[in-house]
């Protein structure tokens, strides 16, 4: 043999090692982006050949949902699978009557062994009975397949609940799902589109009567991705906020009260709390006035924290400084209707320090009157007053401004709005 011939059968060999290696990254890559686009775990034997391909239905993506996060972390709401129980009573045995009672109703206490007795003897094709948890519902499973009894009888199939573990916590902020899966306020809803995705492809079993235990299954993969939400909330200040809040209006005997916590670097809120408060999983268990958050859906006067936005339009515009003063008389008259401080105390000689440190009502009256209304409207405006914030929430309303040169105006409306009232 040639040291030609010797070459040319090496080179010969390398290349097909290199079609071998090809081949098997072509098959390894198929493999990967199969598990990627299917993605169905199976953790049973033969049970898994019950899956087909003709079985792929398009629906809603109601079996996959993102879960919403706080900051660090921690689950605030996420999926759970729960086993749907129901019974074919015409496809029981009159022997089989009593075992299929004697084992149901330990389960179902409120439909009693009596009761699921007369229904097991009746003819109807499904008769549902409640849903149980994972792993009562694999116990009741594994019960019914020691009497030979899991087949035809009894179906268990698998549904996913919308949990939030955390109870009654941040209920306002994250609002609810529905029993049809429909989102309603909060975060739920103004991310409807991300934590569930858009209508996509979805696996069933073409087997029905008994969803086997040896299986679980996840939505497939959607055009619009099913996405998770990291809030900015911190759940220990929510907790904080929500205990103490509740405290503050039950011991005042209030009807309700809101609180944010905002950091003021960033504008992220750490803490949104509002009373009364309900848990979002139990929300069929209050008043439907009770859904909406009324830090966003409720219109409500701003007080004398809005002397803070009037001073600083004064600042800004330069009609006043720290150092300005005025006579404080107590009360003055304004459009013809009277402006007075709490109580009606006059301060005498004080600056602009004064008017914040005594939330004096005439002092604020003092500088929007020399703002004057079009400029004082305009910095009002420039605030976001009269407008959504456009947070990250549902079902948010704009506030009510009487604004200058419309017919809801009164010109004793730049002394009491100067104020946050009126």
């Amino acid at each position: 043999m040639s040291m030609g011939d010797e070459f040319d059968r090496q080179a010969r060999h390398r290349l097909r090692l290199v079609d071998v290696s090809i081949l098997l990254l072509t098959l390894l890559l198929c493999i990967v982006l199969g598990f990627q686009s299917l993605r169905v775990v199976f953790a049973g034997g033969e049970d898994a050949r019950r899956w087909k391909p003709e079985a792929v239905v398009h629906g809603p993506a109601q079996d996959v949902r993102g879960n919403i996060l706080d900051r660090d972390g921690a689950l605030l709401a996420g999926i759970e699978y729960r086993w749907q129980v129901g019974v074919s009573p015409s496809a029981v045995r009159n022997s089989e009557v009593d075992t299929l009672a004697r084992i149901i109703s330990p389960y179902f206490p409120e439909w009693g062994e009596d009761k699921l007795r007369e229904i097991l003897q009746g003819d109807r094709q499904y008769v549902y009975l409640g849903n149980l948890d994972y792993p009562a519902g694999v116990e009741l499973y594994q019960k019914l397949k020691e009497e030979g009894l899991h087949r035809y009888r009894v179906t268990l199939t698998p549904v996913p609940f919308r949990v939030y573990p955390e109870g009654s916590l941040a209920g306002h902020l994250l609002g609810f799902v529905n029993a049809e899966g429909k989102a309603y306020y909060g975060v739920e809803k103004a991310y409807e589109r991300y934590l569930r995705g858009e209508d996509i492809p979805k696996l069933e079993p073409t087997d029905t009567y008994l969803a086997d235990l040896g299986w679980r299954f996840v939505q497939n993969a959607s055009p619009e991705p099913v996405c998770d939400i990291i809030l900015t909330i911190d759940r220990a200040a929510q907790y904080l906020v929500e205990q103490e809040l509740r405290s503050a209006v039950v011991s005042a005997g209030a009807v309700g009260g809101t609180v944010l916590v905002m950091n003021p670097r960033n504008g992220e809120i750490l803490a949104s709390a509002s009373y009364p408060a309900y848990a979002p999983a139990r929300y069929t268990e209050v008043s439907p006035e009770v859904w909406a958050d009324p830090a966003i859906s409720r219109q409500y006067e701003p007080g004398s924290v809005f002397k803070v936005v009037t001073l600083a339009a004064g600042l800004n515009a330069g009609v006043i400084t720290p150092q300005s003063t005025y006579i404080d008389s107590g009360c003055i008259e304004l459009g013809g209707e009277p402006i007075c401080n709490m109580r009606k105390v006059p301060y005498g000689l004080v600056d602009m320090q004064d008017v914040l440190v005594y939330s004096l009502n005439l002092g604020s009256t003092f500088v929007s009157t020399r703002l004057g209304p079009k400029d004082f409207y305009e910095y009002v405006r420039l605030f976001g007053f009269g407008e959504r914030t456009e947070v990250d929430l549902a079902q948010e309303v704009a506030g009510d401004v009487h604004w200058y040169g419309t017919p809801k105006f009164h010109e004793s409306d730049l002394g009491t709005n100067s104020f946050g009232q009126g």
